[in-house]
């Protein structure tokens, strides 16, 4: 039998640095084909901590005003959503 693997997009969406304590980089290659993509990061508790429209693949956040903790990073557009966790210290 053959085996075919299939790459649509190779670039890979992330986070870095992660763990961080005073800012982080989100990368999403896809955000150029996906007018009014947001972003939105929440707490545990689902406290909102920010929620902003990406209007390029990468963009840097401050994170010196979030408490310790794990933070969920939801990317959306109209047919495109990724998720991620965010560990500050």
């Amino acid at each position: 039998g053959y085996k075919v693997d299939i790459f649509v997009n190779q670039q890979k969406n992330t986070i870095f640095p992660n763990p961080t304590s005073s800012a982080f980089t989100l990368l999403i290659p896809q955000i150029n084909n996906h007018q009014n993509a947001k972003v939105l990061i929440t707490d545990m508790l689902g406290h909102k901590a920010c929620e902003q429209i990406l209007s390029n693949e990468q963009t840097v956040f401050n994170t010196q005003n979030y408490r310790k903790g794990v933070y969920t990073i939801s990317v959306y557009a109209n047919d495109f959503y990724w998720v991620s966790k965010l560990v500050v210290e």
